[in-house]
């Protein structure tokens, strides 16, 4: 006695690609950010990149860079805001500093 399972074309349908879609793709609901929220973010990376091994410190201090100048170009950021904006802008570049200064002096053409 045979029994053959036939197996159903997972790639009959056109459901598996995007451009058969008749209707756009539903979108990811966006959390706005507000200066709060990229503080927020900011604090969180400083800490992270103080935290941080090797060449990890540079890419959290870039992203506190990145969420402080959110703030300090955000019109609707209060004063208290954008003071600690600049603080947070301040470590960052510090940070960003000191990884380059340190890559620049375990370079190749320092090496024994």
């Amino acid at each position: 006695m045979n029994h053959h399972t036939t197996a159903a074309d997972p790639w009959a349908g056109t459901d598996h690609d995007p451009l058969s879609w008749t209707q756009p793709p539903p979108t990811e609901p966006r959390i706005a950010m507000t200066a709060g929220r990229a503080l927020t973010f900011a604090r969180d990376d400083i800490h992270a990149a103080a935290e941080a091994e090797d060449e990890h410190h540079r890419g959290y201090a870039v992203s506190a860079r990145d969420n402080a100048v959110t703030v300090l170009l955000d019109p609707s950021s209060t004063r208290r805001e954008r003071a600690r904006a600049e603080h947070y802008l301040v470590e960052a570049e510090a940070i960003i500093a000191n990884t380059s200064r340190q890559s620049n002096e375990t370079g190749p053409e320092h090496s024994a």
